[in-house]
């Protein structure tokens, strides 16, 4: 059995019971935690303290062997945004719980996990020898919670956009070609009546010339 305690440690205890044996301690928080299929690794997401101490520090995803105090590896060091993230306030998932965590494919390559990228949270599959990223899902949209089948094979995800509250879909976790095949239409009838507008979105230039993103939601025409 697996289980996460405070300050980022992980503890790795036996069925038949007993105290259990730490794991390697991360200096800082974590989050999802998931055992790879063969049970040799453990996938998680954690923001390591910043020195001096901030304010926030950006989640990773870390990549560690199951043997105590085994050396965790960072696939997310040159990934510059926000690792099982989300949209729409302080209590969207995960933050909240339920949110879909990481989810192993079956071969056991690579973990896909939700992240946040200017303005959308999309579903990423990184490769857990050397933290390649692919995309998953795509698009101006949220995808708020998911979880896979026993296999890692079929994902179910619930994706929102700005104009529709959410829907399920269905994901091959097998390859990246095959578009979501979307299995609820449940706000179809109401949403058909009403004349929603899309946000735009615009990016400017601040005083010390980095790019910043900007959204306008103009009235319905």
């Amino acid at each position: 059995a697996l289980s996460g305690a405070g300050g980022g440690a992980l503890l790795v205890v036996q069925v038949k019971g007993g105290a259990g044996a730490q794991g390697r301690r991360l200096d800082g928080t974590s989050g999802a935690i998931a055992l790879s299929p063969d049970a040799k690794r453990i996938a998680l997401t954690g923001a390591v303290n910043g020195k001096p101490l901030r304010f926030y520090d950006q989640p990773d995803l870390v990549i560690v062997d199951a043997a105590p105090g085994s050396q965790p590896r960072n696939l997310t060091t040159g990934y510059d945004y926000d690792v099982e993230g989300g949209l729409t306030g302080d209590q969207h998932p995960p933050r909240a719980d339920a949110g879909g965590g990481i989810v192993w494919s079956r071969d056991g390559k690579g973990v896909v996990v939700v992240t946040t990228e200017n303005g959308r949270a999309n579903l990423k599959r990184f490769s857990a020898s050397d933290g390649k990223v692919d995309s998953v899902t795509t698009g101006a949209q949220d995808v708020v919670a998911y979880t896979g089948d026993a296999t890692g094979s079929k994902i179910v995800a619930l994706i929102s956009t700005s104009v529709n509250i959410g829907d399920l879909y269905i994901l091959d976790n097998n390859t990246l070609r095959a578009a979501p095949r979307r299995i609820t239409h449940v706000n179809e009838s109401l949403l058909s009546t009403l004349d929603l507008s899309v946000p735009g979105e615009f990016w400017y230039k601040s005083f010390d010339g980095k790019s910043v993103q900007g959204w306008i939601l103009k009235p319905p025409r």
